[in-house]
């Protein structure tokens, strides 16, 4: 291992050198660093430990659990409503000692940095047999299309993902091509492939091929990937049932029953995905370059091949809210591992140069491929560094809704009790971290079965189930941070904009029922644009808001 590792220095050095220009020069998607300044100091350290970092705010409720399960022993969100609101089995768990070694700020930050390791070895193993020229290429593909840039410095357990996955199908060609039939092999491919899925769960669409195709392998030693594979998936089955009664996440209520129709799916897939420079443009195209190669028979990459579809078409359908289409990127590192397997021998810079010429067959696919490349790699570049360039009249900077939410969860600790009812939230991560002393109401059912397990009623996916009566009546919340702009909508504008079912309608409904239960709406701190709905029976602590 040593040796491969010297042998391959240069190639090491060019995935974290292109790892550290990313995130330098701040082309990618980095955490915010939010500094409250209540108790200014000079001292460097004091401000350091000051420091508020946020990352995304899906990311941040599997942050919030990785503390509850610390403090509780089961990954859950609330104390008084069990649920499991993290899309990951195991990631908030693996994640947890960090929260007890390190304070907070810095715990986020090693999570990012982890995540980024991870997704550095899955291109390691991707590209550590090319020459220098070529793994460039394929690197820089890889590191710069929108969804790796969007996604890389997130703390998302979809940055892990790709890594265990590769590692299976790592291991399952070398078993394929030289026949090497141990017993390690076969284990490393089952607990990797356990682990991929304990880590998102739609691994197992990714995985499932593998493991047929081990199956169908002609050696004794099979039994222990599926042995390895069966053991971990059923004894984490188990445990799983003992906490909260389902093998699935809340999450996977909140999105089942119902699948966005096809016109959302596809409006999300061209202007999200491929538009904005993600990989979803390049699986395709790099895929159809493998067709040549596939037989016919019990060959892994007709396996690889059938992996790579579903899951393409898995995440097409179930499709998402997010920009750069997260949901792909596992399958780009697929493809590429497969495009490299299948063509060691003519992948090379070189070869590739030479046979672009007008008089090929296959020019036109060629061509495709290169402005794939063109658009996955100088779009999102060209969108990031054109955000960097900010006008006078625009300073100074927003704040994003975040970041005025961590503020707001100062001023909600200093003006209220835990014991006093819950706090209800749209935006679940970020304010939910920064209060993990308090009961949370989640009023669009990542963390709240009741209202995962209703009927879907419009919007995209995971902002379509809502229930303001269910979610008010049970909660009871003490308040609810609530965006200002919304809070000034008239009656009829709110009534219309239900009527119309526009997207994320949920706030309308939500701002008519607060307001005829008598709740108060306050924007304690000025400079902010969220601020917060208060029960009319708490309304009197909030000196900010009596003028």
């Amino acid at each position: 291992m040593i040796n491969q590792l010297k042998k391959n220095w240069k190639i090491i050095f060019l995935i974290i050198l292109v790892s550290i220009i990313t995130f330098v020069f701040n082309i990618a998607q980095i955490p915010q660093f939010l500094f409250l300044d209540e108790q200014a100091s000079n001292n460097f350290y004091e401000k350091i430990k000051n420091i508020k970092v946020i990352l995304e705010d899906d990311v941040m409720i599997s942050m919030r659990v990785s503390k509850f399960f610390l403090e509780n022993g089961f990954p859950g969100f609330n104390l008084t409503d069990i649920s499991q609101p993290s899309t990951s089995y195991i990631y908030p768990i693996i994640i947890s000692p960090l929260f007890m070694i390190f304070p907070d700020n810095i715990a986020l930050v090693v999570v990012v940095a982890i995540g980024l390791i991870f997704f550095v070895m899955a291109v390691y193993l991707i590209i550590k047999d090319l020459d220098l020229k070529t793994a460039s290429i394929l690197t820089i593909i890889l590191f710069l299309n929108a969804t790796t840039l969007n996604y890389l410095f997130s703390g998302w357990e979809l940055i892990w993902q790709p890594y265990f996955i590769i590692l299976s199908w790592y291991y399952g060609w070398k078993i394929s091509e030289k026949k090497d039939y141990g017993r390690l092999n076969y284990s490393i491919i089952g607990i990797s492939s356990a682990l991929s899925v304990l880590i998102r769960p739609d691994s197992l669409i990714l995985i499932l091929p593998l493991m047929m195709w081990v199956l169908f392998s002609k050696s004794k030693n099979r039994i222990w990937s599926l042995t390895y594979f069966s053991l971990i998936g059923i004894s984490f089955a188990i445990l799983q049932y003992e906490w909260f009664g389902n093998l699935t996440p809340t999450s996977a209520r909140l999105k089942a029953g119902e699948l966005p129709d096809l016109s959302y799916s596809f409006n999300y897939f061209v202007n999200f995905c491929i538009l904005s420079g993600g990989a979803a443009l390049l699986i395709p195209l790099l895929g159809l370059k493998l067709l040549k190669k596939i037989k016919l028979n019990n060959n892994i990459a007709l396996f690889a091949l059938f992996a790579i579809i579903s899951h393409y078409v898995y995440s097409f359908l179930l499709s998402d809210v997010f920009v750069g289409g997260r949901m792909y990127l596992s399958t780009l590192i697929l493809v590429a591992f497969v495009l490299v397997k299948l063509n060691k021998e003519s992948l090379s810079f070189n070869n590739l140069y030479k046979k672009i010429n007008f008089k090929d067959k296959n020019i036109f696919l060629n061509l495709l491929i290169i402005l794939a490349i063109i658009i996955s790699v100088l779009e999102p570049l060209k969108n990031n560094f054109s955000k960097k360039i900010v006008r006078s009249y625009e300073l100074p900077h927003k704040l994003s809704p975040t970041a005025e939410h961590l503020i707001l969860t100062n001023y909600i600790k200093k003006n209220f009790k835990n014991d006093e009812g819950s706090i209800g939230l749209f935006y679940l991560g970020t304010a939910s971290f920064y209060l993990q002393e308090y009961e949370i109401a989640d009023f669009l059912g990542k963390a709240d079965e009741n209202i995962a397990n209703l009927k879907v009623k419009w919007g995209p996916p995971g902002h379509n189930k809502w229930s303001t009566e269910l979610s008010l009546n049970k909660w009871k919340p003490v308040l609810v941070i609530f965006d200002s702009s919304q809070a000034k909508l008239s009656k009829k504008n709110n009534i219309e904009y239900l009527k119309n079912k526009e997207k994320f309608a949920f706030t309308h409904d939500f701002n008519l029922e607060l307001k005829k239960r008598g709740y108060i709406f306050c924007k304690p701190l000025k400079n902010l644009n969220y601020g917060i709905y208060v029960r009319k029976d708490k309304f009197y602590k909030l000196k900010e808001c009596k003028s």
